[in-house]
């Protein structure tokens, strides 16, 4: 009996055994694909090769809306690797493929897991989780955003602008973790106060598409209004709180559609102002600094074209600056009898400034406002009551120029680095003589600066708390790197000033980052996380490319 019982047992365990190892192998084949072949080898994952691969096609192809003038005939090549396409996200073969990768990733890296997790805490230590942004004025009101440590989301204040400066106190105008509460995810789009500043409109995202719900609240009692707008994508208000101009996306994602909505009304009621039909064109919607026009842009990687409504007609209809041309990219503010329009027309490849009166707003009617310089690239204007501040670049670097409107005179603003980034913030009072602006370098934090026009001085405001740095320890460079064609490439270099490349020019450690598409730029501004990469002794670049 005890030997009977004794097989028994041994069979049982053997069963056991055996779905164990059957279920492990099956959980194998489920992960990554393979079931005796090993995840990963030394070299890393093989990578299965499509054969005879897939024909790709660059230009015309029947039954394809490729653009207006594609290749024709079109360009072709093999892809052997086009089987990791997965638009579906189910793809069995690609999934596996990608946690092979993981598995593989987890492994070279499980001798660091204590610097990844020491640097994590570093990272933490040098945030500053309760700060509060510097108030801006805005009517009758100074505004304002705060986070608190244990928070997840901002909180968006006001307090009352008392001779010039915030007093009284704290209203809450959004509270973003009371917005989030009950959702898994929740991104705020826009926080913007009505024209008379009894209202806040913020928009939401609560599932990751990018498409927004536009919330009404009043701002003194707390309550929402019943209009509600599903599937935005930005918005700005009206001149009155009667209501509010905003854009949705198609199914494609693409920004085509500008739509007017009267508060108190449903969104079925909705006016659809303008409908971009060409899919390789995107919309954005402005407003105007002086607040008198709406501006709609219409824009393809390569054109623009710019319509304008004005706000003084309640009932009026979007006007064409100037029509799109191949090539031709503009971008219009506002101020006295005349739109000011950053283009790149007549050749200018970095843009110039000219002006059109309002009536005539046609390109025959441009006039110059300041000569074309190749060293210099206007990117975007900001409009006050008696000067416009232009924004852009000069030999590269960020620079903002103030243009007296009376005289005429033309000032660089001036900056205490050479090598920085610096942008316009929150200027929201068309009548002020004060640009607020943001600053900082590769050593030196955000800073939140204010620049009095009249006088021209500069005063530092804020300077943003990174806890745990000290900038003297900190320098950097500029230098230039020579590309395949003779261009000189901007490099921006951060280091310790004693670690070893500073004190015996030596081979040290380099971490090297570059981005440039469509003419976007990675500034030489202050990262925290920077620091301690820095303080291990390696060097931080940046090399300034432009695509």
């Amino acid at each position: 009996v005890r030997t009977m019982h004794n097989k028994v047992a041994l069979l049982a365990g053997a069963g056991v055994a055996t779905t164990a190892i059957g279920s492990w192998l099956a959980w194998r084949w489920w992960k990554y694909g393979v079931i005796f072949s090993p995840v990963y080898t030394a070299s890393g994952v093989p990578i299965y090769r499509q054969v005879p691969g897939q024909k790709v096609y660059a230009g015309k192809v029947e039954g394809e809306d490729r653009g207006k003038n594609p290749m024709d005939p079109p360009k072709t090549w093999l892809d052997e690797l086009y089987w990791l396409r997965d638009d579906e996200r189910k793809s069995r073969k690609v999934i596996t493929h990608l946690n092979r990768e993981n598995a593989y990733f987890e492994a070279q890296f499980k001798p660091y897991k204590d610097v990844q997790s020491a640097m994590y805490e570093e990272f933490v230590t040098h945030m500053k989780e309760t700060d509060e942004e510097v108030p801006h004025p805005h009517g009758t009101f100074f505004y304002y955003s705060k986070t608190v440590k244990g928070l997840p989301y901002r909180i968006y204040c006001r307090k009352k602008n008392v001779m010039g400066a915030p007093g009284g106190p704290e209203q809450v105008t959004v509270d973003v973790n009371v917005v989030a509460q009950g959702k898994g995810y929740c991104d705020i789009g826009d926080v913007l106060i009505s024209p008379d500043h009894t209202l806040v409109a913020y928009s939401a995202d609560y599932d990751a598409t990018e498409e927004y719900e536009i919330c009404v609240k009043d701002v003194a009692t707390g309550t929402l209004h019943a209009d509600k707008v599903t599937k935005s994508c930005g918005m700005v208000w009206g001149k009155t709180n009667a209501l509010f101009f905003y854009t949705t996306r198609d199914s494609k994602k693409r920004t085509y559609k500008v739509w007017r909505h009267r508060l108190g009304t449903g969104q079925a009621e909705d006016e659809c102002l303008f409908e971009e039909k060409d899919e390789l064109y995107w919309l954005s919607l402005d407003k105007t600094d002086s607040g008198r026009f709406i501006v709609v842009k219409t824009a393809s990687k390569t054109t623009a074209e710019c319509l304008v409504l004005d706000l003084d007609d309640p009932k009026g209809t979007l006007t064409v600056v100037s029509p799109r041309e191949p090539d031709h990219r503009y971008s219009v503010e506002h101020w006295g009898d005349d739109l000011y329009v950053i283009t790149n027309t007549d050749g200018c490849l970095n843009s110039k400034l000219v002006k059109t009166p309002i009536a005539k707003p046609g390109k025959t009617n441009w006039t110059d406002v300041l000569p074309y310089d190749k060293n210099t690239r206007l990117d975007y204007l900001v409009c006050f009551k008696g000067f416009i501040v232009i924004n852009g670049r000069l030999n590269g670097l960020k620079m903002c120029k103030v243009m007296d409107m009376q005289s005429g005179e033309i000032v660089g603003l001036p900056v205490k680095e050479e090598v920085c980034n610096i942008y316009a913030k929150q200027n929201k009072d068309f009548t002020l003589d004060v640009f607020r602006f943001g600053y900082s370098s590769l050593v030196t934090p955000d800073c939140t600066m204010e620049y009095n026009m009249k006088t021209k001085e500069s005063t530092l405001l804020k300077m943003k708390e990174v806890p745990g740095y000290e900038s003297s320890w900190y320098t950097y460079e500029r230098t230039f790197a020579k590309a395949r064609d003779g261009t000189k490439v901007p490099i921006s270099i951060v280091y310790r000033k004693d670690c070893r490349w500073a004190t015996e020019k030596k081979a040290s450690p380099l971490m090297l980052y570059a981005y440039g598409s469509y003419g976007h730029c990675i500034e030489p501004s202050f990262d925290f996380k920077c620091v301690s990469y820095l303080d291990r002794g390696m060097v931080y670049a940046i090399a300034h490319i432009r695509g």
